[in-house]
């Protein structure tokens, strides 16, 4: 009777399949397993389509793919959402005096970046925009309600610093101003001795208007400033508003006022405002140390929330090439607080084309809102009082896990929480993979451990599988190096979805594909097959939970996403009566529909991540292929989130069809890129500018001998690389705009620091470079000079020389001692003292390096500093032909030097599609 109906369910299948889904047929499941069978009162016919043969067409499995597609889109939707702003004209009817109006804000950054480019040292920054901030500020001031007290002071400190960023360095300045606006209560008989500061820099690099950096930000405590001064509330805490003049030197200024300024002791918490972008949204990317009550009043209070403790992992990692003051009130005023950035459209950021239409009024708006609510709960907050800064218990406190949702609100928990909750889901989805992964398999015939075997083989090839992908993406953009389209995705960042996404979908796919071809055989329905695979893709991801809540990495909770969620898919699709005997389209919508939730937050992450490292990939230096970076940053997560997406493929008929689509979007994408223009990587449309950078020194270079004696002289312009494509892709199509260039690699041998004047320690990424020779430098009474003073003996034996500097307002030493001979110590900002003591960088030729950047705002006064080397193993001075390798760079950044009408007509013959940053600067080196 048995065997009758088997061979009958056998005919039935082959009378209606092809001889491949015939064979399909193995074992048949009995009842209370995943096929229901005989208990489904299902025909055989009907037994066979459900359990054996795939469900879906090719058209569902496409169509679900293009749903995730269009989800992505939405995010990036809701990624470049500002509110709508506020202007001027609309002040009474909004209630201006208590809001903060965006119209009021952008007319004090116009005013602010119509004083053009503002450098450290130049008129338009230590006169015209310090003065331009002091006197608004006065003028609130005079016009405060009664319940304030508000005072306004100008600093100009001078110090030194040790600094561990880029290749380290140590800061020296003088003079460096701060325009600082303290309000308190006015019923006090003096200012609370509890203090919220908010800071911003009014200072730029080098030909740019800097309107987002930090322009805008400035503008923003202009306005908050007027908001604050005119209610008639008075506050319980002091505001403090820190308009620093010197972050652009490495964050100078707000290490005199941290350091220096007697308000500066009363500050308990600080809000620092800074951008690598103009607009978007300002992401909180940096909260603490320890303090998380300060994270809670962020989440309590701001309107529009966006933040991931994700950010702050990668930030604090190093891999971003950029630091804040942020730094500086945490490492220097053991402060603890919020950092605060806007990423979007990072291509203007440091050049000519960062100006004040270039920021959205609803940037201006969506961040005015946010801070003007965050200070507002801060100083009025009664744990402001009681986080002493001086208490290291609450300093030493762990950093919640923080991200938000859309935009609409913030989730945080402690790492306690995050640990019990990322140990839940473990247990919850190894339970789930033990109960209907391998228990149930000994229901449908197949022994435990042939279950464990075909577990570990999926494993496997969920692990292959990704990092086939990460060889796939290797090799596209290899290819696309070669072909000479690099970076094609610069200006047209779909492309990243079309050259790395789809490609990655489809490496997964085919090898789910062929694995599973075999392991129909064994498991017998394409049902167990797909389970099977989704079992190991829980195992991965909890792995990976695992690893994370081992190493204490906060940005779990994007991995736990993907272990909670699909834990709950499988309970609810494998164990609940109603939707476990499903086998149709109302199947597969609940299946994706519970994974949407983790979809969307790693997809939101995503997003924000290729955001801003995009434009980044732009001024990274040539030394780094970016399309490989931006391969890595994409595969890696979207590997893993296909994990399991790709094992549908074994519930549809024709899987041909959907590998067919996906490789065509593919062939004919990889098509436009590489022969259209649709493939070039820069754009110069002011509307959407994309373009590539240059940056240009005319340079001038003298070479000492041991006996003082010029061995070398040369001058013209040093091409620093910026992106891989430089300067190949310029040399393609204006072969006679670089004429003559040559790489100068070699030199950095010979050489400290490659010979070349860096303005700052970054040799270990941007050391590609190139050098034309051109005309000589008016250099016109800012030539550099080191002039020797003394050498003496000290009492240990080591050898104190004393040096005297002088040159332009921007300056670097570069020194390393030689085989056999230390830098003992230092001291840089004669009489003072604090500098930490020497810094060392890179090895040059096996010997220590150390950079010292020099800046002063006014005061060409000269710099005398004294540097102590002793002597190794023994060895007396006269050993030694000299002791010291010495370089001192001059930058001239601001001025009728900054360059010569020569320079200026060079710069003019650069197409439209790149943007110019330049100035003169000179490298001299010596022996001592």
């Amino acid at each position: 009777m048995y065997d009758k109906a088997r061979r009958g369910l056998r005919l039935r299948v082959k009378s209606s399949t092809s001889e491949e889904e015939s064979n399909l047929f193995l074992r048949e499941p009995k009842n209370g397993t995943d096929g229901r069978y005989p208990a489904s009162g299902l025909s055989g016919r009907h037994i066979c389509r459900s359990l054996y043969l795939p469900p879906f067409s090719p058209l569902a499995l496409i169509v679900s793919f293009a749903c995730f597609a269009l989800l992505t889109a939405y995010i990036l939707a809701i990624h470049m959402h500002l509110p709508e702003p506020i202007l001027i004209e609309s002040d009474k009817t909004m209630g201006g005096k208590e809001r903060f109006i965006a119209g009021r804000a952008a007319r004090h950054l116009s005013d602010l970046t119509a004083l053009g480019p503002r450098p450290t040292g130049s008129r338009e920054n230590e006169e015209l925009a310090g003065r331009q901030l002091e006197r608004k500020a006065r003028e609130f001031a005079r016009v405060a309600s009664p319940v304030h007290r508000v005072e306004v002071d100008v600093q100009r400190p001078s110090g030194s610093f040790p600094l561990r960023f880029l290749d380290g360095l140590t800061n020296v300045y003088r003079n460096v101003q701060n325009v600082i606006v303290r309000i308190s209560n006015k019923n006090g008989d003096k200012p609370s001795a509890y203090s919220l500061l908010v800071n911003c820099h009014f200072d730029t690099v080098a030909d740019s208007p800097g309107a987002s950096d930090d322009g805008a930000s400035c503008a923003i405590m202009m306005e908050i400033l007027r908001v604050i001064t005119q209610s008639n509330h008075p506050l319980k805490h002091n505001l403090i508003l820190l308009f620093n003049g010197a972050e652009e030197n490495l964050m100078q200024a707000s290490h005199g006022f941290i350091t220096k300024h007697p308000w500066a002791k009363d500050i308990q918490v600080f809000i620092n405002l800074e951008a690598c972008g103009a607009g978007g949204r300002e992401i909180l990317f940096q909260a603490g140390p320890g303090q998380p009550w300060i994270l809670a009043a962020y989440a309590e209070s701001v309107p529009h929330p966006y933040a991931s403790s994700l950010a702050q992992e990668i930030f604090e990692s190093g891999i971003i090439p950029g630091d804040t003051d942020f730094r500086i009130f945490r490492d220097f005023g053991n402060i603890s607080g919020l950092d605060f950035a806007w990423s979007s459209n990072g291509y203007v950021y440091h050049t000519s084309l960062d100006s004040a239409a270039a920021v959205p009024a609803g940037t201006l708006q969506r961040t005015g809102d946010n801070i003007l609510a965050l200070v507002r709960h801060l100083t009025s907050s009664p744990e402001l009082a009681r986080s002493r800064k001086k208490d290291q218990n609450l300093l030493k406190a762990g950093q919640p896990v923080y991200f938000d949702i859309l935009g609409a609100g913030v989730v945080r928990w402690p790492m306690i929480a995050g640990d019990i909750i990322s140990l839940a889901s473990i247990a919850a989805a190894v339970l789930s993979v033990i109960s209907f992964g391998l228990a149930s398999s000994r229901d449908q015939g197949i022994t435990f451990r042939v279950s464990v075997r075909q577990l570990g083989l999926c494993i496997l090839t969920q692990i292959g599988s990704c990092l086939l992908t990460l060889v796939v993406a290797a090799t596209i953009s290899t290819s696309l190096s070669l072909l000479g389209r690099t970076m094609s995705w610069f200006a047209r960042p779909i492309w990243i979805g079309v050259l790395y996404v789809i490609p990655t979908l489809l490496t997964q796919l085919l090898m789910v594909l062929l694995i599973s071809k075999w392991q129909k055989k064994v498991l017998g329905t394409v049902w167990s097959v797909f389970w099977k695979y989704f079992d190991a893709a829980l195992i991965v991801w909890c792995v990976l939970l695992a690893v994370t809540a081992v190493f204490r990495l906060r940005s779990g909770y994007v991995i736990c996403a993907w272990v909670l969620f699909p834990a709950i898919v499988s309970y609810l699709l494998r164990l609940i009566p109603v939707f476990r005997d499903l086998r149709d389209w109302r199947w597969l919508v609940l299946y994706l529909a519970l994974l949407v939730p983790p979809f969307v937050i790693t997809s939101y992450l995503v997003v924000g991540v290729l955001s801003l490292f995009v434009p980044i990939m732009g001024r990274i230096g040539s030394a780094t292929n970016p399309d490989a970076i931006v391969a890595i940053l994409t595969v890696v997560p979207y590997s893993l989130i296909l994990t399991y997406m790709t094992p549908l493929v074994v519930l549809v008929r024709r899987p041909a069809v959907v590998l067919g689509v996906l490789g065509s979007v593919f062939t004919l994408g990889f098509a436009l890129v590489c022969f259209t223009p649709l493939g070039f990587p820069y754009t110069g449309d002011a509307r959407a500018p994309a373009p590539q950078r240059i940056m240009m020194i005319h340079s001038d270079r003298t070479f000492h001998d041991v006996q003082g004696n010029i061995r070398r002289h040369e001058t013209g312009y040093w091409l620093v690389d910026m992106d891989h494509n430089s300067p190949s892709i310029l040399q393609k199509m204006h072969p006679n705009l670089l004429k003559g260039a040559v790489p100068v690699e070699d030199e950095c041998l010979k050489e400290l620091y490659c010979g070349m004047p860096y303005l700052m320690p970054v040799l270990t990424f941007i050391w590609k470079t190139h050098w034309i020779s051109g005309p000589a430098i008016n250099l016109s009474g800012n030539e550099t000079k080191l002039e020797l003073l003394s050498r003496e003996t000290l009492a240990d034996g080591s050898i104190r020389l004393t040096l005297n500097a002088t040159g332009p307002d921007h300056m670097g030493l570069m020194l390393s001692p030689v085989h056999g001979v230390a830098l003992k110590g230092w001291r840089l900002l004669l009489p003072e003292e604090g500098d930490g003591g020497p810094l060392s960088g890179p090895k040059w030729n096996g010997r220590d390096t150390y950079f010292v950047y020099y800046g002063r705002a006014s005061s060409p006064e000269p710099w005398i500093f004294s540097l102590d080397l002793s002597l190794l193993d023994g060895r007396r001075a006269d050993f030694h032909p000299y002791l010291i390798d010495l370089a001192l760079t001059g930058h001239l950044m601001h001025g009728p030097l900054k360059m010569s009408p020569e320079f200026r007509m060079f710069i003019k013959k650069f197409p439209d599609w790149t943007v110019v940053t330049a100035w003169t600067a000179s490298y001299k080196s010596w022996y001592f």
